[in-house]
């Protein structure tokens, strides 16, 4: 998918200003408007009927769109706020690998933390590899740690541009990046993919390392943890 960056503003823009009917007084939403989020979870707001088939329509369109399009699309689908997670959660499991990819990463332009299993589910089960990278750098997104394994899993794909996405997403991360290079000598991305490796069992190992599930400021266990909060974008 093409990398880009979302304006800040819409998702609250889009919070406010879509309307949804209420009960008998504006104190008790319409249930139409809300869509189980699981897991114990607080319902998404998803918006009144429009709405819901406009964010449905949109979905619809980034299944078949290409290049600029897909921006273009997925822009929209970000601007309509929380009203789009569901419909978008629902993509991860479509059949179109290129759909699932793409809801993957606009869940984690979203930061809606009730997507964090999906999302989980999503970077370790999906069988297109894509997918799982998007799914595992939405979660870096969200500050869970169960993004770093499927990404440096990724590190030995037979694919340049694949090698590419995971070390590019790694190193936004944490700040290194251990020698890896995607279109490196094999030898030395082995050997990089080692280092890797060997960091995240030292991550696993570390009692000062913060519990799976959250993303510390700064991950590399060589480094002071004063920077700043992660980004890939």
């Amino acid at each position: 998918m093409t990398r880009w960056l979302p304006p800040t503003f819409v998702a609250l823009a889009a919070l406010t200003a879509v309307g949804c009917r209420t009960r008998d007084d504006d104190r008790i939403p319409d249930p139409r408007c809300r869509v189980d989020a699981g897991e114990g979870n607080r319902p998404f707001f998803a918006g009144d009927e429009p709405t819901r088939d406009e964010i449905a329509g949109l979905v619809a369109e980034l299944a078949q769109a290409r290049g600029e399009k897909v921006i273009e699309v997925g822009m929209r689908l970000v601007g309509k706020g929380e009203p789009a997670v569901p419909a978008l959660r629902g993509a991860l499991v479509a059949d179109d690998p290129a759909l699932r990819a793409n809801a993957a990463y606009l869940l984690g332009v979203l930061k809606d933390r009730r997507t964090v299993p999906d999302l989980v589910r999503a970077s370790t089960d999906d069988p297109d590899a894509m997918v799982r990278y998007e799914a595992a750098s939405a979660l870096l997104e969200l500050h869970d740690a169960r993004g770093f394994a499927p990404l440096v899993g990724g590190l030995d794909d037979a694919d340049a541009r694949r090698r590419a996405k995971c070390i590019d997403v790694l190193a936004e991360t944490t700040h290194e990046r251990f020698g890896f290079e995607p279109d490196g000598e094999p030898v030395e991305r082995a050997a990089a993919i080692r280092r890797w490796k060997a960091w995240l069992l030292a991550r696993a190992q570390d009692p000062g390392v913060p519990a799976e599930g959250e993303v510390p400021e700064n991950p590399d266990p060589g480094r002071s943890t004063s920077t700043s909060s992660p980004t890939r974008r």
